[in-house]
């Protein structure tokens, strides 16, 4: 059987890599749209096909994501290739299996805290590894899944191989790849390859246009394959005018409506945040620990009652313990930051839209904080940043923002969801671009 590899200039010279004897470790990539989960697919596939009972694993941060992403291109290719008889892919075992004995394992490599030191690759025996969005993986992990790889090596003739991609970040993978590259002072079994969009001729030009629309920071890594950018590049909140919305004037002719917003934490160490709005002038925030759905909407509705505030004007984050809330509130706004955007946005959910929404409010100096200033409420915000993944704008997940704080940012986590009522409101879009 032939198959047709059709790479790119770029990823020809990481093919080329990944084919000889003293390249160990691979990093591919610099910018969006530039062909790193396609050559991850290809490596994956032909390998398996090639090397009879090959085991090989495909990892990202989460599951779920991988699932969506690099899976995707994965059965894609196997379908451009006409290929599907020759593999079985197991969604509850997560394990792609060919009809020569090989797999490719897809694999979650999240840092959780209970397994600090990844003891759960420990029983794995590799042929290869591949890592999409690298910048996602904590160091110890990629230590840890480099010693797995010697199933089958010496049988092949192979050499242990592990091929990454990811956009440019500001981590351990660009003091470890990027930098001795610039510097020529790289290992030998070590190499960095820089892939732009422009070095892809299959990628629409629609895309493009798309990501020379970004604001400039997010285009010059994103577009042109940046990796010196600053972290401060990519700050949601300007510090200054987040410390200036508690010294903003009481905005009293724009909206004098209502609104309360609620996120409700479950029976454990988080806090219950209630914020009170009076238009974009936050009156005040209420925090609670270990209240149950009914004693929370309680809460709800006495300051409903005491502030006149209408029931369709209260937006409960209406997951877990948050879905009593809403049923005791009936009427009220039921919110999951996991559903799709407003107006078809490219947002990878409406908690990034509306995180936003809040920002650029933030930003723009239009909202006031009626309280005195509140370290812990700009700590929590500032841990939000700008990301443009998978073709779409999306923040920081709350699971990296929970390890940079060190608890659950439940301020922040009510205080956005008074963008909704806004957003829907006026039906219009703003400024992200």
């Amino acid at each position: 059987m032939a198959i047709t590899i059709k790479p790119t200039s770029k990823q020809h010279i990481a093919w080329t890599y990944l084919q000889d004897q003293t390249t160990n470790e691979i990093l591919f990539g610099g910018s969006a749209g530039g062909g790193k989960t396609r050559l991850i697919s290809m490596w994956l596939l032909v390998s398996c096909i090639q090397f009879p009972s090959t085991r090989y694993l495909v990892g990202r941060s989460r599951l779920s994501s991988l699932k969506k992403t690099t899976l995707k291109s994965i059965m894609g290719l196997v379908s451009e290739w006409n290929i599907s008889d020759l593999i079985n892919y197991n969604a509850q075992n997560n394990e792609i299996t060919f009809t020569n004995g090989s797999q490719i394992l897809l694999m979650d490599l999240y840092s959780y805290p209970q397994d600090p030191d990844f003891d759960r690759f420990g029983s794995l025996e590799l042929t290869g590894i591949a890592i999409d969005e690298m910048s996602e993986i904590d160091s110890k992990c990629y230590q840890v899944l480099k010693s797995r790889i010697r199933y089958k090596l010496n049988e092949y003739g192979l050499i242990p191989k592990i091929l990454c991609a990811t956009n440019p970040c500001r981590s351990w993978v660009y003091n470890y790849f990027v930098k001795p590259t610039m510097d020529n002072d790289q290992q030998f079994y070590v190499k960095f390859i820089s892939s732009l969009p422009g070095d892809n001729p299959y990628l629409p030009q629609s895309y493009i246009e798309t990501l020379k629309r970004l604001d400039p920071s997010l285009r010059s890594r994103l577009l042109y394959g940046d990796w010196t950018f600053q972290d401060s590049d990519y700050e949601l909140f300007e510090f200054d005018k987040l410390q200036q919305s508690f010294y903003n004037e009481y905005f009293c002719n724009i909206d004098d409506r209502t609104y309360i917003t609620c996120d409700p934490a479950e029976m454990g160490t988080d806090n219950t945040v209630i914020t009170l709005w009076k238009g974009w002038n936050c009156l005040k925030i209420e925090k609670y620990q270990k209240k149950d759905g009914i004693e929370i909407s309680s809460i709800i509705k006495q300051l409903m009652y005491a502030y006149k505030v209408p029931v369709n004007q209260v937006i409960v984050d209406s997951v877990g313990i948050g879905t009593g809330v809403s049923q005791n509130l009936k009427g009220c706004i039921k919110f999951s930051g996991a559903g799709k955007s407003l107006n078809d946005e490219k947002f990878s959910n409406i908690k990034s839209q509306l995180m936003w929404k809040f920002s650029e409010k933030i930003n723009n100096l239009e909202i006031n904080f009626s309280f005195q200033y509140n370290d812990e409420l700009v700590n929590e915000l500032i841990a939000y940043k700008k990301e443009f993944k998978d073709e779409k704008f999306k923040i920081t997940g709350k699971d990296q923002v929970k390890k940079i704080l060190g608890k659950s940012p439940d301020t922040a986590d009510s205080l956005y969801l008074r963008a909704y009522f806004d957003y829907k409101r006026n039906n219009s879009s703003f400024t992200i671009l």
